[in-house]
């Protein structure tokens, strides 16, 4: 399940509570994280001093969840090109690592 917030006061207190908060007001951001089952995808936009937060439930689960939010990401009206960008990236990014976890192959 996908959630998205714009409630700035409750975003930054969960930056802050969380050791994610942006330490530049005066730039664009797009941050990416994981926080036990779930995906944070974070967005600041200086010109309007706002901030965008994507929350994926269980995303370890199924992977089909991030595909989506990449449809949710691309059609959020007011996200520059270089923002969009960004944030495809990371969920890209997160996609091809999985679970994050690392599995050795023992030959033996």
């Amino acid at each position: 399940m996908i959630t998205v917030s714009t409630d700035n006061s409750s975003i930054y207190s969960f930056l802050e509570d969380h050791d994610k908060l942006i330490n530049d007001f005066e730039s664009d951001h797009v941050n990416a994280f994981d926080l036990e089952n779930d995906y944070y995808l974070m967005i600041y936009q200086a010109h309007n001093r706002d901030f965008i937060l994507w929350k994926v439930s269980d995303v370890n689960q199924s992977t089909s969840t991030l595909i989506s939010l990449v449809e949710e990401i691309e059609l959020y009206e007011g996200l520059s090109v270089s923002i969009t960008e960004k944030a495809i990236k990371l969920i890209e990014d997160r996609i091809i690592s999985g679970s994050g976890s690392v599995h050795f192959f023992d030959a033996h």
